[in-house]
This record gives structure tokens, C-alpha cells and sequence, in this order.
């Protein structure tokens, strides 16, 4: 049965790209897991009719918040994870015997733990490119690909375990605190102002006075009574 040309054109482009570099396959899977999680987990709170409105105004935010900083720290703190033990191996500083004694052999092994020492870009290992095939390709890589994933699983499990955690409470902290502020400034807003009367209409113990003495009974001050 022949297989589908654009299954093998696919497989030939993961092929190229992750043989050889496991680290990065898995730094690469695991941020698209995030994101898949992420986007189900959003499309669950939108299409839940048990939500109210007004509590999905928060929790989708808040949702896509937590996910863009679960992917940031899982993708940064795994990639300079997987970058560092890649680094150590190209640099010579993490060998087997059989790798330093090819180093030693083509007097590479004094270039140890300098700058910007690569050992996949030394002069000698492009004149000897058989050589290199032969004795030295094998191991390197065998323990290439075992430091790359090795130090990309500590990464993610640090990352997904530690660091992620922490980001995501402090953030959901702050952000449940602004909600909450903002809702609370809606309900101010939404109590009527006290009713203030103009001053004219005020009426004072003054105009009490005033009023009353002009309802007082008048007396005759010239001594005859009227009747």
C-alpha cells in the first residue's frame, strides 16, 4: 500500500528536523500540549451553560492568562535547559573516554573549555572527515542526544512543576484583586447620589422664628382693650 505523499513529505520534514535532537522534540511537544490544553480547557468554559455570564467574564481572561504564562516558562526555562547540557557536549567540557581520546589523538583536547570552542566545527575534524565518521560520530552523538534529552526533561519538569506554579498563583493573585476592585467601583457607581435642595428651599430655625412671630396673636399697647 503506498503511503499518502503528504504523510511522507510530513515525516521526512520531522525527520530532518528532530534527528538527532530530542531535546528540541520534546520542548516542541510539550509547548504544543500546553497550547492544545490551554485552548480545550477555554472552549469547555465558554460552551459550560452552568457558567454564569458574569463569572465567564473572569475565568476566560483569567484562563488565557494562566496559559500564556504556563507556555512562556515551560518554552524558556526548557530551551536554556536543553541549550546548556548541548553546549557543555559541543564544548568538550561533558565527554566519554572514546570522545577525549579522539580530541587527545588530533591534539583538540588542549581547545577544552575555551570560548566559543565547538567541537563539530574544529578545522581538523573537516580535513579528516573520514576519520570522523568513523570513530568519532557515533559516540558523540550517542552522547549528544542523551545530555540534550536528559537536560530538556529537567527543564520541563522544573518548569511545569516549580517555576509554572508559582507564576500562575502570583498572577491569578493579582488579577483576582484588580476584578475585584473594578467590580466593586461598578457597584459604587451604581448608588444614587444623595438628593442636595437648593438653598432657598432650606428651612431653618431662623425662618421658624420669623414665621412664628408673624403667627403670634398682636396685643394693644394703649391700654384699651378691643374687642
Amino acid at each position: 500500500m503506498t503511503k499518502p505523499l503528504f504523510i511522507e513529505k510530513i515525516a521526512n520534514t520531522v525527520y530532518k528536523e528532530f534527528a538527532g535532537k530530542p531535546g528540541k522534540f520534546l520542548l516542541i511537544v510539550g509547548t504544543i500540549g500546553w497550547t492544545a490544553s490551554a485552548i480545550s480547557q477555554t472552549i469547555a468554559i465558554i460552551l459550560n451553560d452552568k457558567i454564569p455570564t458574569v463569572q465567564k467574564k473572569f475565568l476566560i481572561p483569567q484562563e488565557l492568562a494562566d496559559a500564556a504564562v504556563n507556555i512562556a516558562a515551560f518554552f524558556a526555562l526548557t530551551r536554556s535547559f536543553t541549550k546548556f547540557g548541548e553546549k557543555f557536549v559541543k564544548s568538550g567540557r561533558l565527554a566519554t573516554p572514546k570522545i577525549r581520546e579522539f580530541l587527545a589523538k588530533y591534539k583538540l583536547d588542549a581547545n577544552i573549555g575555551q570560548k566559543d570552542f565547538n567541537i563539530l566545527k574544529t578545522p581538523q575534524l573537516n580535513e579528516l572527515h573520514k576519520d570522523f565518521d568513523k570513530g568519532f560520530s557515533k559516540a558523540y552523538y550517542n552522547l549528544a542526544d542523551g545530555v540534550s534529552f536528559i537536560s530538556s526533561t529537567i527543564g520541563s519538569v522544573i518548569s511545569c512543576n516549580i517555576i509554572t506554579p508559582i507564576l500562575r498563583n502570583k498572577f491569578a493573585s493579582h488579577r483576582q484583586k484588580a476584578y475585584l476592585a473594578e467590580e466593586k467601583e461598578k457597584r459604587d457607581t451604581m448608588i444614587p447620589a444623595p438628593i442636595v435642595l437648593p438653598a432657598q428651599n432650606r428651612f431653618g430655625i431662623e425662618d421658624y422664628k420669623k414665621q412664628a412671630s408673624l403667627n403670634a396673636p398682636k396685643v394693644n399697647t394703649s391700654g384699651v382693650m378691643k374687642v
